[in-house]
């Protein structure tokens, strides 16, 4: 749990609808059921949470990753655009980071267009910095990709709950 918001892991049975009415704001580049499906649960390196709101039990945001080694891949966040500058964001990606760290993981990474100067800074906030740069990664229409990294440390408190460093 993350404030407002109870992230936990996916169950697609119950959550894959509305993840996929969420994807419907990409168009051409969303996800389908079957990348879902195909890229959830095949191991303990994937990653898929849901944040839903307390009042409300409906999917407002996700988060989809994969952990290679030391490594965590975002490989896909997004909120509902209604949910958007609500927090749903932040506790998807600091949740993310917690439990990629607690599997092993001290190092996150992800890819954002070069034109998306929101999610640089939102991104930024979260301690993220640029990495690298991706000639041509994107489709529809063709641009750059920024690969974003942050190290990952998790801090123990004194309640027991722990918590990322950002």
């Amino acid at each position: 749990m993350r404030g407002r918001w109870i992230i936990s892991e996916c169950d697609l049975e119950k959550d894959l609808k509305e993840i996929l009415e969420i994807e419907k704001c990409f168009g051409k580049s969303g996800w389908t059921h079957q990348m879902f499906v195909r890229s959830h649960g095949k191991s303990d390196h994937t990653c898929l949470f849901v944040a839903k709101g307390r009042e409300r039990n409906r999917v407002e945001g996700y988060c989809a990753a994969l952990i290679v080694m030391e490594d965590l891949e975002i490989h896909r966040i997004a909120v509902r655009q209604a949910g958007r500058r609500q927090g749903v964001g932040s506790a998807l990606i600091l949740d993310t980071l917690r439990r990629g760290a607690v599997k092993g993981a001290k190092n996150a990474f992800l890819d954002v267009r070069n034109s998306n100067v929101d999610a640089h800074r939102f991104y930024e906030g979260l301690g993220f910095r640029i990495a690298s740069r991706r000639q041509n990664y994107y489709s529809n229409p063709r641009e750059d990709a920024l690969v974003l990294s942050r190290s990952i440390k998790v801090l123990k408190a004194d309640n027991g709950c722990d918590t990322v460093k950002l």
